[in-house]
């Protein structure tokens, strides 16, 4: 093993561990927009302390399933087929539901 591809090899380890980094990022934001819209739910819905409990629960269970899903269609069909597949099916959620 040559220094060069030592040098390339740790320079692909940062930028991953960068991605990783803003993805963990990302996730705790989306959790911290959650958690502060649970006063205007409990307002709108009239909610209890248990029914905002669940809310959160659920919320993060459909989350992390669907990373899980994600990641396994990304291993199969491969990361870039997966990115498209994505940008694809959010688009036409986005269209469906624009009035």
């Amino acid at each position: 093993m040559t220094i060069a591809h030592m040098t390339d090899r740790h320079d692909h380890s940062n930028i991953t561990l960068i991605a990783v980094c803003f993805g963990l990022f990302m996730i705790q934001l989306d959790l911290t927009v959650v958690n502060v819209a649970l006063k205007s739910i409990q307002d709108n819905l009239h909610a209890g302390v248990t029914a905002l409990q669940w809310v959160v629960d659920a919320y993060a269970i459909l989350f992390s399933s669907l990373m899980l899903t994600t990641g396994v269609v990304a291993a199969i069909l491969g990361s870039a087929a997966a990115l498209l597949l994505g940008a694809f099916i959010s688009w036409q959620f986005i269209e469906f539901h624009t009035i």
